[in-house]
């Protein structure tokens, strides 16, 4: 057996299609979500997020900040490396806004970094003065 048969066996084993990939990462991201740490352009963020909350449905969002609530959709690539996620704002003043990021799921926390376009897409995650990038970390909400 070659080499490549035997990796694309592996990956069909493993559930290596992209596609399949991504639907997984979908399904892991489904629920309700906290954000226990926030930074933006370098400076963490010290306000109160207890009551804040990102609840996702199939690809679409609802993002409770203060008195806020944000509602779109998402979209994940699994295949990227580091993932890729982007979302586009459905309601609000903000409607249309779309923003580009990256994601990683560490259990039952998820890592975002992003920024709102045309600053281009993270490719690590942190943030940086000027850099007009926000880095929040979620853990996943018991129900």
């Amino acid at each position: 057996m070659t080499a490549q048969v035997a990796m694309l066996a592996l990956g069909l084993l493993l559930g290596g299609d992209g596609k399949e990939l991504t639907k997984q990462d979908l399904k892991l991201l489904q629920g309700v979500w906290r954000p226990v740490s926030v930074e933006i352009n370098g400076k963490k963020i010290e306000d109160d997020l207890s009551k804040d909350r990102l609840t996702v449905k199939e690809n679409r969002f609802e993002m409770k900040i203060g008195k806020d609530t944000m509602i779109g959709t998402l979209t994940l690539d699994a295949t990227k490396e580091p993932k890729h996620i982007d979302t586009q704002l459905s309601t609000g003043p903000n409607k249309g806004q779309k923003s580009l990021g990256i994601y990683y799921f560490a259990k039952e926390r998820l890592m975002v970094c992003y920024v709102v376009p045309p600053n281009p897409r993270p490719t690590e995650f942190r943030t940086a003065e000027g850099s007009s990038r926000a880095l929040v970390v979620y853990e996943r909400v018991k129900q």
